[in-house]
């Protein structure tokens, strides 16, 4: 016991400057916000390596028989038809594992990370796969602290993925597209980072989610 609380006591080694890790930029489509009722429809990923976004290495995987869509083809555009020529979830899961291990140092950048972690999480275990979280950089969340060390409102400043592009100048893309959507979270990531955290010895620490 002794032992363990000297152990928890010691100083955490320091986590070297951002820009030295390799990140994996993730999104997922979703047939509905609630994960105890929706399904993955799919999956898109693609390296980081800053400054460097690695678009030739991107993914997107559509997942076979997911299930009831509901209203959800208005917003994303996917059909049935279309995710028939998909794959299954277990080997769409297992192939973002393998990219996070070969092209990351196991940090994925996500916007709204609580939303497709619970997801990940949940689909994880239904596939009796193994699955330890990353550590995780939520372009939501650094947005949103961000807003509120300024003295505004996030909730009214507004932190879709498109609103917090366009406070970098950034161009609206191609919304409810996995891949897409991994590609604008990249973007947003790299803005904001050089721009808040460009300067001399910024720890990745500062980027991480709790």
């Amino acid at each position: 016991m002794a032992r363990r609380l000297q152990d928890w006591l010691k100083p955490k080694p320091r986590l070297a400057d951002w820009r030295e890790y390799r990140y994996l930029a993730v999104d997922l489509e979703l047939s509905s916000l609630d994960p105890n009722r929706g399904q993955i429809l799919s999956i898109g990923w693609l390296p980081v390596k800053p400054p460097q976004i690695c678009q030739g290495q991107g993914t997107e995987l559509l997942i076979k028989d997911p299930g009831d869509l509901g209203q959800s083809p208005v917003i994303h555009g996917l059909t049935q038809q279309q995710l028939a020529k998909g794959i299954g979830l277990k080997q769409a899961l297992l192939q973002l594992l393998e990219a996070s291990r070969q092209h990351s140092d196991n940090i994925w950048i996500l916007h709204h990370s609580a939303l497709d972690m619970a997801f990940i999480q949940k689909a994880c275990a239904a596939c009796d796969i193994e699955f330890c979280v990353p550590r995780i950089v939520d372009t939501l969340r650094l947005e949103k602290r961000l807003l509120t060390r300024q003295g505004k409102h996030p909730q009214f400043e507004g932190l879709t993925l498109d609103k917090c592009r366009s406070r970098y100048g950034q161009d609206s893309h191609p919304a409810h597209a996995a891949l897409e959507d991994a590609l604008a979270t990249a973007e947003l990531f790299l803005c904001h980072a050089y721009r808040h955290f460009g300067g001399r010895d910024s720890s990745l620490s500062y980027l991480l989610s709790p």
